[in-house]
């Protein structure tokens, strides 16, 4: 097992309050009589959260914050991270981890991410404008270790002063290419999964902003996969598309909100993985009202309902959850969560009623292949709401749904391949984004003749065809529309 799975695997076994009592520091209130350092004289500075699985002390001097292995390292004398997790593995019946270069490059990786979190949380001041415009106290935030990022060399000035060396930094994907921080200029928000910061979220204070939303570089020193406030101990969520969505939720009681980093979010394996492995068995998929958030309701809630899920989508209308929030009630809002459809029915109705018969037919038309695959009972059900909104008898909608061939028989119009491990596309590189030219199997719309079509993927999973006639690598003029449109998200600054 590697050494991420391995940690992961450990730490969450345990639960936080289970040690904490293990240890007498939580009472039934989840609080102690002090913090670690002895500071103060609140008898409940330290506070456990069994949602978050960390602990926090709320003395303004302090702000220590941690996971299990934390709470281990610090009551026990404060021993190393690998010897906090062989101890608890050896509680609980695990291999230890053996002593290996790369156990001590992820120790040194994990130290310098939550440092940089500390760092960026005590200047949650600066951040408190925005964040209250989206309608998020400060509790909230300071729970959530929501903070700011500031001028272009802060954060690798306050490192270098704990002890962190440039190389750590940027293994950890602090830096960008010219060695300046590479969040500025916008709050940030940490990515944890099971109470440890695996990643980092930046998110531009102007709307207006070019990279509104900035995501850590896939080629840093990855310690942990995470989706924002993911507990896999849960078994219903609310999934939301962007961290502010979550956190508005969050702060009117919805603790059980996630958020999938954009509609793409659940299009990567290893975020498809985290929840084929969780405890999670009710979803409901709410997006943003737009039509792309209504499309990817959509996609995202049938990826769920293939991993055995119960998956619900929620309709706002035109709004996303968080202006959702801020213009309604949260029992409005608890109104529309009982009222979510299952993605059949929830494209049902969506269909506009201005179109054409044609047109209705050409949206429903996913429906009607998933139609042939249902239950009896389910299959009557939806057949008699497709009847409904077509205006026509239920015999019409069966005769077309029968008349319909077998997908593994037809020449495949789309291949998902962001999960595919053997392909053998054309590459190239635009900066920090990987372009793949893949052929594509498309029917001919005059002939209706199957042909191989050049289609480009970038590492951002966006999907373009290759117009320039070329089946090697990608330099036709859609080649720099992809590049003009999924822009480089990376860079995080110019140099001086």
């Amino acid at each position: 097992m590697k050494i991420v799975e391995h940690i992961s695997h450990i730490i969450d076994s345990v639960d936080i309050i289970d040690i904490a009592h293990s240890y007498k520091l939580a009472d039934e209130n989840e609080g102690i009589t002090g913090c670690f350092g002895g500071h103060g004289n609140d008898p409940t500075t330290l506070r456990f959260d069994p949602e978050t699985q960390t602990c926090h002390c709320s003395d303004p001097e302090c702000r220590m914050h941690g996971n299990i292995m934390d709470l281990v390292q610090v009551t026990e004398n404060r021993i190393s991270f690998p010897d906090a997790v062989n101890l608890i593995a050896n509680r609980i019946g695990v291999d230890p981890l053996p002593a290996s270069e790369d156990l001590q490059q992820y120790v040194q990786v994990r130290s310098c991410l939550q440092a940089a979190a500390r760092f960026y949380a005590r200047n949650l001041d600066a951040a408190m404008p925005y964040v209250t415009a989206r309608g998020i106290s400060r509790e909230t935030a300071q729970r959530y270790l929501v903070g700011m990022a500031k001028s272009k060399d802060d954060l690798i000035k306050a490192l270098k002063k704990e002890g962190f060396k440039k190389d750590i930094i940027s293994a950890a994907g602090l830096l960008n290419q010219h060695g300046k921080d590479f969040f500025r200029d916008r709050t940030i928000v940490p990515i944890r999964m099971s109470g440890q910061v695996v990643g980092l979220y930046g998110r531009a204070l102007n709307d207006n902003d070019e990279v509104r939303h900035l995501r850590m570089s896939n080629d840093r020193v990855i310690i942990g996969e995470g989706s924002f406030n993911l507990n896999p101990r849960r078994e219903e969520i609310i999934m939301v598309e962007g961290m502010y969505d979550a956190l508005a939720l969050i702060d009117r009681g919805y603790t059980n909100a996630v958020a999938t980093f954009g509609t793409q979010g659940f299009s990567v394996a290893r975020n498809r993985d985290l929840f084929q492995s969780s405890r999670v068995r009710r979803i409901y998929v709410c997006f943003d009202g737009d039509s792309a958030g209504n499309a990817s309701a959509t996609k995202t809630a049938y990826e769920m309902e293939g991993m055995g899920k119960e998956v619900r989508v929620v309709d706002l209308g035109q709004e996303d959850p968080n202006e959702f929030v801020l213009n309604h009630s949260a029992e409005d809002f608890t109104e529309r969560l009982r009222g979510s459809l299952a993605p059949t029915q929830f494209q049902i109705s969506r269909v506009d009623d201005a179109l054409e018969l044609e047109g209705k037919i050409a949206t429903l038309e996913p429906v009607f292949r998933r139609v042939k695959d249902m239950l009896p009972l389910e299959r009557e059900a939806t057949v008699k709401r497709i009847a409904k909104k077509l205006t026509v008898s239920k015999k019409v909608v069966e005769d077309h749904i029968a008349s319909l061939a077998d997908l593994d028989n037809e020449a495949l119009r789309f291949l998902d391949l962001t999960d595919k491990q053997i392909i053998h596309p054309a590459l190239d590189m635009a900066g920090d984004t990987l372009l793949m030219t893949v052929p594509q199997a498309s029917t001919n719309p005059e002939t209706g003749a199957t042909e191989w079509v050049p289609f480009i993927i970038t590492s951002g999973q966006e999907f373009f065809r290759e117009s320039g006639g070329h089946t090697g690598f990608a330099n036709g003029p859609d080649y720099h529309a992809a590049l003009l449109r999924s822009g480089d998200q990376r860079k995080g600054g110019e140099p001086e």
